[in-house]
């Protein structure tokens, strides 16, 4: 197997780039941003590419993502609740602005937060702006830090479905579903377990062997949610493990205390700032692993360099 053919396969991968604690497109962070999208751009990465933002685009964030090609995607946080005294009207012009520059724009309705943001009225604002959009809109609910569970909002997403279907609205659950119809990349939440990249796997660490065509974790080695989704990306097979460790970061591939990143939807490349926005219900600021770090992740196609480097797990 060629060194062309690993690094290809993660190439593929799709990357979220500064979608941590710190908005990709605040000031003090939108450099960054751009040096991290150049680097993919010259890497000729493959996969899609997603901007995550609770900001409203200025016309040079705009302009400059416009050019950067066609598996950039621009995913707008709006979720009624008037962040940063921005009232939701703003917010919505601001969506339909990026529209104009960017087809690969969705909008992202979360969190919905029971007795918050959860009203007809609200929901219809919202859908309505994006039925004048890309018709493309993802609701996610609520992680409640307390209690460390996602809210009940199965009404309140049937709301929005039905909301969406009356508006002509493609109602998804995950971001990385509505971008791969933007961009006609494969998704890769799901899987067709037809197993593929099989030699490449056997190159990594990972303890794993196949069992009837699937990836199986060895008993011994409890693997991380980060480890599964990223095998799971990698082999279109959802590998079948014993236990877990409930954090989405990778067991291996720590170098210079940045640790790599995989969630269901996104191989995670961040630096945390400041952030700007300030939102009360955020998961990031307060979240115990990510936190102690001031980057996560590497450009993607860096990642088994790193994987076949290392040969000792960190749970």
């Amino acid at each position: 197997m060629s060194s062309d053919y690993i690094f290809n396969a993660f190439r593929k991968l799709p990357v979220a780039v500064n979608a941590l604690f710190g908005d990709p497109l605040q000031e003090d962070q939108w450099g960054n941003t751009i040096n991290k999208i150049e680097a993919l751009s010259r890497d000729q990465h493959i996969g899609n590419i997603a901007i995550i933002t609770k900001l409203i685009p200025r016309e040079k964030h705009l302009k400059y993502l416009y050019n950067k090609g066609t598996n950039i995607i621009l995913i707008i946080s709006i979720t009624g609740l008037n962040e940063n005294d921005i009232l939701l009207s703003e917010y919505l012009k601001g969506y339909i602005k990026a529209c104009s520059y960017l087809h690969n724009t969705i909008m992202y309705m979360r969190p919905i937060i029971p007795k918050k943001n959860d009203k007809f009225k609200i929901i219809s604002r919202i859908v309505k702006a994006a039925s004048k959009g890309t018709r493309v809109l993802v609701a996610r609910p609520y992680f409640d830090l307390k209690s460390k569970k996602k809210q009940n909002c199965y009404k309140t997403l049937n709301l929005i479905k039905r909301i969406c279907h009356d508006n002509n609205v493609m109602f998804f659950s995950k971001t990385s579903c509505a971008s791969s119809k933007l961009t006609s990349i494969p998704c890769p939440t799901h899987v067709t377990n037809i197993p593929k990249n099989i030699e490449l796997i056997k190159r990594l660490n990972y303890p794993i062997s196949w069992h009837n065509g699937a990836p199986l974790f060895e008993e011994k080695f409890k693997p991380t949610k980060g480890d599964i989704n990223l095998i799971r990306m990698l082999t279109n097979c959802s590998p079948k493990y014993t236990d877990i460790v409930n954090t989405t970061l990778i067991s291996f591939g720590f170098e210079n205390n940045v640790p790599l990143d995989c969630t269901s939807s996104w191989i995670t490349w961040g630096r945390q700032v400041k952030c700007k926005t300030g939102c009360w219900y955020c998961i990031a600021r307060n979240h115990e692993t990510f936190s102690q770090y001031k980057n996560i992740g590497c450009l993607p196609s860096e990642m088994p360099k790193k994987l076949i480097k290392s040969s000792i797990t960190i749970y």
